[in-house]
């Protein structure tokens, strides 16, 4: 018996992979996979882990091979939530030219909130380059095994609207959906669902300060 593995299904498989081989390890309860429900997106990126970290982290092949890069192409998204950084890793079969920050958008979908979430949906979503500007930029990174990763940065508190809105959106017991969008080919290429448990609370309380030089 043969069977036929799609290229669409790839990126998945690689990260249940990922995931049998232990590397990286589930242990906290406030991120999994989005559900690619919008109609007319195609999946084309597959979580592989998250985590926060400082806000004075930089980007280094060594988080990205804590966080289960090895071979192929990644997408990495930094999103800046004041003390810390939401930084999430998805294989990507897409990949992204210098200018992508004016091709791509981040969707912010709710899944469960108590109060009404500010959100549009993508046709209607700003670029992510022209909409943040200085907040938002791209990086690359190379691992010793040969993954490579291409980081997307945004600093949410950049923009003091969205700023505003997660406030209302990151209370305890909400669930977000984060995605990442390339939009001229209606393609999900970054993924999360970010849902604020008490552990997520405690991670975000726990990092420090970043002060502002002189």
């Amino acid at each position: 018996m043969v069977f036929l593995v799609l290229p669409c299904l790839m990126p998945c498989l690689y990260q249940q992979v990922l995931l049998v081989a232990g590397r990286p390890s589930k242990s906290e309860d406030w991120w999994s996979p989005a559900e690619a429900a919008d109609s007319g997106l195609a999946l084309a990126g597959c979580l592989v882990s998250a985590r926060l970290v400082p806000h004075s982290a930089q980007a280094s092949a060594l988080l990205y091979a804590d966080m289960g890069a090895c071979q192929g192409s990644f997408v990495a998204v930094w999103l800046g939530l004041g003390r810390c950084w939401l930084v999430y890793l998805c294989s990507s079969g897409e990949e992204l030219d210098q200018g992508a920050l004016d091709a791509l958008k981040l969707i912010l979908r709710p899944v469960k909130t108590r109060l009404p979430f500010p959100n549009k949906p993508a046709e209607d979503a700003d670029f992510i380059g022209p909409y943040f500007g200085a907040g938002a930029s791209l990086d690359d990174v190379m691992t010793v095994d040969g993954a490579q990763i291409r980081g997307v940065r945004i600093d949410l508190h950049s923009n003091w609207l969205v700023k505003m809105g997660l406030h209302l959106g990151l209370q305890q017991g909400n669930c977000i959906d984060l995605l990442v969008v390339d939009w001229p080919k209606r393609a999900i290429i970054a993924p999360v669902r970010l849902t604020v448990t008490q552990m997520y609370k405690d991670q975000v309380a726990g990092m420090p300060i970043s002060i502002p030089g002189p």
